[in-house]
C-alpha cells in the first residue's frame, strides 16, 4: 500500500520556493492518496487544481508544508523513479512526432524503467479503448485530440504507477469512450493504483472517487 500525504501545501507555480514572495500561491490544501483508492480534487475554474497535481508529482515548488511518500518527504526521493511511481497525466499530454508505437515504448528507455515494454498489456489497453491497432504505425501528430488522450491514457497505465494523477481525462471524449475510460480506472484501482483525479465531470467525480477534497 502506497500513501502520499500532503500537509498544509502552499503550492507556489512557477517560481522557487526560495522566492514565494514573488509567486502566486494556492493553498494551503491537505490531502491523503493511496493505493486502490481515488481522491478528486474539485473547485472552481482557476482554483489551481492542475497546479496542485503538478505539485504532487514534483513538477511544481511548493513554499510551505509537508508532501510525503511513504513518510518520507518527497523533496528527499530520487526524482525520476518518485514521478514514475507518483505519475502526472496532462489533459494534453504530449506524445512526440514518431509514430504511436514508439510514443508508447518511449517510458521504457528511460534509465528509470523497471521491465522491458508490455506490448501484449498495450495492445490490450488501446482495444478497450476502441482504439484499432493499425494506429500504432500511425505518427503520434496526426493524432485527433481524443485518439490522443487516449493514447496518452495506455502509456500512463502500462508504465504501473503506484498513483496516477489525471487531470480532465475525458474531456475530449465522447460517452462511449469516456465509459471504457472508467472502466479501465477502477480496473487499475483494483489491481493495487491509487488515483487523484481532476474532472469538471461531477457524475464521473461521483462514480470513480472515494473521496472529493475541495479547492477555494
Amino acid at each position: 500500500m502506497v500513501h502520499l500525504r500532503a500537509d498544509k501545501l502552499v503550492v507556489t507555480p512557477g517560481q522557487p520556493a526560495a522566492a514565494p514572495e514573488a509567486a502566486r500561491r494556492i493553498g494551503p490544501v491537505s490531502l491523503s492518496a493511496r493505493s486502490e483508492r481515488c481522491l478528486a480534487l474539485s473547485g472552481p475554474s482557476g482554483s489551481g487544481k492542475t497546479t496542485v497535481l503538478r505539485a504532487l508529482a514534483g513538477l511544481e515548488p511548493w513554499a510551505e508544508g509537508d508532501l510525503r511518500l511513504d513518510e518520507q518527504p518527497v523533496q528527499d526521493l530520487d526524482m525520476p523513479r518518485y514521478r514514475r511511481q507518483v505519475l502526472y497525466l496532462s489533459q494534453q499530454a504530449q506524445l512526440g512526432e514518431r509514430s504511436v508505437q514508439e510514443a508508447l515504448m518511449r517510458p521504457f528507455s528511460f534509465a528509470s524503467a523497471t521491465g522491458p515494454f508490455p506490448k501484449a498489456q498495450a495492445h490490450r489497453l488501446l482495444t478497450a479503448l476502441h482504439l484499432p491497432l493499425s494506429l500504432l504505425s500511425t505518427s503520434a501528430r496526426r493524432l485527433s485530440v481524443g485518439e490522443r488522450q487516449r493514447v496518452a491514457l495506455v502509456r500512463a497505465l502500462i508504465v504501473q504507477p503506484d498513483l496516477l494523477l489525471l487531470d480532465e481525462p475525458t474531456s475530449a471524449l465522447d460517452p462511449e469512450a469516456t465509459q471504457a475510460v472508467q472502466e479501465l480506472l477502477t480496473e487499475a484501482m483494483r489491481a493495487g493504483m491509487g488515483l487523484v483525479l481532476v474532472s469538471h465531470d461531477p457524475t464521473q467525480r461521483a462514480t470513480l472517487a472515494d473521496e472529493t477534497v475541495s479547492l477555494p
